[in-house]
Protein backbone atom coordinates (compact mmCIF):
# COMPACT_ATOMS: atom_id res chain seq x y z
CA UNK A 1 0.00 0.00 0.00
CA UNK A 2 2.68 2.33 0.45
CA UNK A 3 4.24 1.65 -2.93
CA UNK A 4 1.01 2.32 -4.28
CA UNK A 5 0.23 5.92 -2.22
CA UNK A 6 4.03 6.87 -2.97
CA UNK A 7 4.97 6.82 0.63
CA UNK A 8 7.02 5.24 3.33
CA UNK A 9 5.49 1.90 5.37
CA UNK A 10 6.14 1.38 9.09
CA UNK A 11 5.97 -2.00 10.21
CA UNK A 12 7.70 -4.71 12.48
CA UNK A 13 10.59 -5.71 10.31
CA UNK A 14 11.25 -2.91 8.83
CA UNK A 15 15.27 -1.70 8.81
CA UNK A 16 14.66 2.00 9.73
CA UNK A 17 11.65 2.37 11.85
CA UNK A 18 13.34 5.17 14.06
CA UNK A 19 13.90 6.91 11.14
CA UNK A 20 10.64 6.48 9.36
CA UNK A 21 9.00 7.49 12.46
CA UNK A 22 11.20 10.80 12.98
CA UNK A 23 10.55 11.86 9.53
CA UNK A 24 7.29 11.76 9.68
CA UNK A 25 6.65 13.77 12.76
CA UNK A 26 8.85 15.95 11.59
CA UNK A 27 6.85 16.81 8.80
CA UNK A 28 8.94 15.91 6.15
CA UNK A 29 5.58 12.93 5.15
CA UNK A 30 1.87 13.89 5.77
CA UNK A 31 1.13 10.44 4.73
CA UNK A 32 2.66 7.21 6.63
CA UNK A 33 1.19 3.32 6.05
CA UNK A 34 1.49 1.10 9.15
CA UNK A 35 0.71 -1.86 10.21
CA UNK A 36 -0.33 -2.12 14.10
CA UNK A 37 3.65 -2.12 14.73
CA UNK A 38 3.26 2.13 15.37
CA UNK A 39 1.49 0.73 18.49
CA UNK A 40 0.63 1.72 21.58
CA UNK A 41 2.73 4.99 23.12
CA UNK A 42 2.90 6.75 20.13
CA UNK A 43 1.30 10.29 20.62
CA UNK A 44 1.25 11.76 17.62
CA UNK A 45 -1.05 14.91 18.10
CA UNK A 46 -1.74 16.41 14.37
CA UNK A 47 -2.87 13.04 13.00
CA UNK A 48 -6.10 13.73 11.46
CA UNK A 49 -6.89 10.95 9.75
CA UNK A 50 -6.52 6.83 10.03
CA UNK A 51 -7.67 4.64 7.66
CA UNK A 52 -7.62 1.02 7.96
CA UNK A 53 -7.59 -1.15 5.64
CA UNK A 54 -9.78 -4.75 6.89
CA UNK A 55 -11.33 -4.92 9.97
CA UNK A 56 -8.79 -4.55 12.93
CA UNK A 57 -8.05 -7.65 14.79
CA UNK A 58 -9.30 -6.25 18.59
CA UNK A 59 -10.34 -3.10 19.57
CA UNK A 60 -6.78 -2.39 20.89
CA UNK A 61 -5.61 -2.35 17.34
CA UNK A 62 -8.37 -0.40 16.24
CA UNK A 63 -8.26 2.65 18.73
Amino acid sequence: MAGLLGCEGFFAEQADRAGILERFRGGMGKVLVATNALGMGIDIPDIRCMIHLGWPRTMLDYS
